[in-house]
């Protein structure tokens, strides 16, 4: 493992232990909707770009997001970890896997080499927490 990756791994870790829960003072924002949509343009504005033309599949719900420095959060009980790992891996191809959450959970990433951010995805509550994280700039 590179030095850089183990780097962003580590500051990955802090980022979600910062945020993993956004009722603990973070600005968030609920939405409804399809969050696919939603989930595409926030790639786009935290600097990342999408890999296909095809139309992925709806992910109609309701979630809350939270807009951060770094980039944003998204938590959502209506749509399920399979659903959200279909939707990008009709953008983006196979994720890798990111390690496991302190639950235990598997961790999937979309690397920012394929998308131009990393998309960080696992279960979060009854459903899923998504983690956009604009490009480190070294």
């Amino acid at each position: 493992m590179t030095l850089q990756r183990l780097i962003a791994k580590l500051l990955f870790g802090v980022f979600l232990v910062a945020c993993c829960d956004l009722d603990s003072g973070c600005s968030q924002y609920p939405h409804s909707g399809d969050l696919g949509q939603f989930l595409l343009k926030r790639i786009v504005d935290n600097g990342g770009k999408i890999a296909t033309l095809q139309t992925p599949p709806q992910l109609q719900g309701e979630w809350k997001y939270s807009d951060e420095n770094i980039g944003t959060i998204i938590e959502s009980d209506d749509i399920t970890l399979e659903q959200v790992d279909r939707f990008l891996r009709a953008i983006y191809g196979a994720p890798s896997k990111g390690g496991n959450t302190p639950a235990g959970d598997i961790q999937w990433v979309v690397p920012a080499k394929t998308s131009g951010v990393s998309i960080w995805y696992c279960k979060g509550g009854k459903g899923i927490q998504i983690s956009i994280l604009k490009p480190l700039r070294f």
